[in-house]
């Protein structure tokens, strides 16, 4: 089916693709998708059309377009009047450029939030300026960049513990990933625990809980919190979050080569959905992932054959 968005358009037919932007779910593999570009058939400034637009954004950033999402945002801020929705847009927005991997912008954008009056918008800046300084460390490894996280999350703690708990909790989450990359692992692991008592049923807090027993040396406990978010992961389809789980128990486990396989499996699906959807950050990170993990393949291979060889060398010399 083809959707024809150059009709004169009547109210009848603004409904109409109203009711096909939010069915497209349903319609996977049309040969035209709705974008942007369509909008300028629409009238200018109406209620309608604004309506439309933040529904469509809605829905790709459901989705993870991000690209498209960027451009409907663009079209939409200079329509919407309301600031909350301005800010509610420019959080989709720099949250969009991270997965982009445009970090300069989006922290523009998270730094302009704790300027706000609002606590609930300073926080959103601060916890996602937090999250952003950890992928820059990630990227480069620079400890400067854990500083100036750790400051962003201990600012957004004084502001979330009795305001929202969602918040509260991806605060929390930023904070134990910092604490872990400085390698503090026994607070790492408080926080972790903190953060999935207010969010049980997160595959990525439970990989986090699990690997930092790893680290310290439970593998009982780490393999208990591995069960768990590998289950949750594969019902939610969340199969960068089941690669972690893989990968983890490689680290405390005999059968590492075929773990390690089946994680590459794993992230490789993974990566495809990445790129599918523009995050090029999150694709970066697991094709690094994966070329870490053909290198320890090849090594566990090298050491088997070696093990081998050697094995039968020494009873013909016997």
């Amino acid at each position: 089916a083809q959707l024809n968005w150059t009709l004169s358009m009547g109210s009848n037919i603004l409904i109409s693709l109203h009711v096909a932007i939010r069915a497209k779910q349903l319609l996977p593999f049309i040969a035209a998708e709705p974008s942007p570009a369509s909008y300028e058939y629409l009238i200018p400034g109406t209620q309608l059309l604004q309506t439309i637009l933040l529904n469509t954004i809605e829905d790709l950033y459901n989705v993870h377009k991000y690209s498209e999402l960027l451009e409907a945002i663009d079209e939409a801020i200079g329509l919407i009047k309301d600031k909350k929705t301005k800010l509610d847009l420019n959080h989709k927005k720099g949250a969009s450029l991270v997965h982009l991997g445009n970090f300069s912008a989006a922290i523009q954008i998270f730094e302009s939030f704790i300027e706000e009056d609002c606590i609930k918008t300073q926080i959103k800046g601060l916890g996602n300026l937090a999250w952003v300084y950890i992928l820059l460390h990630q990227n480069d490894t620079s400890l400067e960049y854990l500083i100036q996280a750790e400051n962003y999350c201990q600012k957004a703690l004084t502001l979330t513990e009795s305001y929202n708990t969602n918040l509260y909790t991806k605060v929390l989450i930023n904070l134990g990933n910092i604490y872990w990359h400085k390698r503090n692992y026994e607070k790492a692991l408080n926080i972790f625990l903190k953060a999935s008592s207010l969010l049980s049923d997160n595959p990525a807090i439970l990989n986090n809980i699990a690997a930092t027993y790893v680290s310290l040396r439970d593998s009982t406990l780490a393999k208990k919190y591995l069960k768990k978010a590998e289950e949750i992961a594969e019902k939610e389809k969340n199969y960068y979050e089941v690669a972690q789980s893989i990968f983890i128990h490689a680290r405390i486990t005999e059968e590492i080569v075929e773990d390690f396989i089946k994680a590459k499996d794993f992230y490789l699906v993974a990566f495809d959905n990445f790129i599918e959807t523009n995050s090029f950050s999150d694709a970066c990170k697991i094709m690094k992932r994966t070329l870490q993990l053909d290198q320890k393949i090849n090594n566990e291979y090298i050491s088997l054959l070696s093990t081998r060889f050697s094995s039968h060398f020494g009873k013909n010399h016997s």
